[in-house]
């Protein structure tokens, strides 16, 4: 994987690589990793555009983190929107499914060795 994200139960999205964003406005603050233990600067907020497999999916208020470790993608949020969910499969492992765009696609998680990742790659490189 060129381009991991590593999915998170977190409440937003952040994204370390400025190549995905579409559009970013900059932006102040700090978000905090590790239950408040470690700050982190945003640097922007924008809409992120990238390919999952041959699909193109669009996110919005994606915060700009240079300094992360690695990018994360909002389990939390993903599942909220309609449409979206994950498919465990007790054979076939994750899926992580998408409504938008249409139509509805599915693509297999990766399995790390403590993490759960998409492999997506940026639409501007």
């Amino acid at each position: 994987m060129k381009y991991p994200i590593i999915t998170d139960r977190g409440g937003s999205y952040h994204i370390k690589e400025r190549d995905f964003f579409d559009t970013i406005s900059p932006d102040q603050g700090t978000v905090h990793l590790r239950e408040g233990k470690t700050s982190i600067a945003i640097k922007g907020v924008g809409t992120v555009k990238c390919f999952i497999g041959s699909n193109l999916v669009t996110l919005e208020n994606v915060r700009y983190i240079p300094e992360l470790g690695e990018s994360i993608y909002s389990l939390f949020l993903h599942v909220q929107s309609p449409g979206h969910g994950l498919i465990p499969s007790f054979d076939d492992g994750i899926y992580i499914t998408f409504l938008f765009p249409f139509p509805t696609f599915k693509t297999k998680a990766i399995i790390g060795s403590h993490d759960i990742y998409l492999d997506s790659v940026p639409v501007y490189l």
